[in-house]
């Protein structure tokens, strides 16, 4: 398994822990690899100047930094 589809499966897990429904996607292209998140939940975590995807962001970072 990919570090990145770790990466996409880390954060399915924690959203749905969440109790959000977001679906992860991995997107491949020339500048690099985005991991995106879909679904109604996700004006949640852009609320207040994007805090939760701020705070989503550095858990993943901290959670697979190697």
């Amino acid at each position: 398994m990919s570090l990145t589809t770790e990466i996409a499966e880390f954060l399915q897990k924690v959203v749905t822990a969440m109790g959000m429904t977001l679906t992860t996607t991995i997107e491949e292209s020339p500048e690099g690899t985005r991991i995106n998140l879909e679904g109604e939940d996700g004006g949640a975590l852009v609320r207040r100047s994007g805090e939760g995807l701020q705070a989503l962001q550095h858990l993943a970072a901290t959670a697979f930094r190697r």
